[in-house]
């Protein structure tokens, strides 16, 4: 008797919606390391420190990962859509401050 392959859940093709969480993601990271570059040259050609920089860079992402944690545990009351925008919005005037 011959047994019929097994399959593994990951061979399965995404849904739509897993594909497009999987695209931003992979979109904002793309976005968040070119960000964080800009900013660093930017900071340095402002004349700060190696040491300033990080500080700068090290404040935002860890400001990032906890604004990413309250969002993601209060994001089916608030709504995930309405989250999402708000986060990006914040996030871009976070830039723009940044840059300025």
């Amino acid at each position: 008797m011959q047994r019929a392959p097994v399959r593994s859940p990951a061979v399965h093709a995404l849904s739509r919606d897993a594909a497009l969480v999987c695209a931003a993601g992979a979109v904002r990271a793309a976005a968040v390391s070119t960000v964080g570059i800009i900013i660093a040259l930017h900071l340095a050609r402002r004349g700060l420190s190696g040491s300033e920089i990080g500080l700068v860079i090290g404040t935002g992402m860890a400001a990032n990962a906890a604004v990413t944690l309250l969002v993601g545990f209060q994001a089916d009351r608030w709504g995930r859509r309405r989250s999402l925008i708000a986060v990006g919005l914040v996030t871009g005037a976070g830039y723009v401050a940044a840059l300025e």
